[in-house]
């Protein structure tokens, strides 16, 4: 899908951050992620890059792209983290 057919509308914003930052929570407590929660941060970082390229049509989602990978850059130094301990 290409910049010209994706809409705002496709961007699950108001169900995404908060999912994003319930994987951090449980990764913070140890959890291990399943495979939903994988693609889910597969799909979240895709949407990040998408918003960047949105900026201009809505102010919304000027933080966006910014919050989302600097939450999903902790998340995967937090399982890095919880990988080495268990290993």
């Amino acid at each position: 899908m290409g910049i010209a057919d994706f809409s705002i509308t496709d961007i699950p914003l108001e169900e995404s951050f908060p999912r994003l930052l319930d994987i951090k929570k449980r990764v913070d407590r140890g959890d291990k992620l399943d495979e939903a929660d994988i693609r889910f941060l597969s799909q979240i970082t895709h949407y990040s890059k998408q918003s960047k390229l949105l900026e201009a049509q809505s102010p919304k989602w000027k933080n966006f792209y910014t919050d989302v990978l600097l939450v999903y850059e902790e998340i995967i130094n937090k399982l890095m983290d919880n990988v080495e301990k268990a290993g």
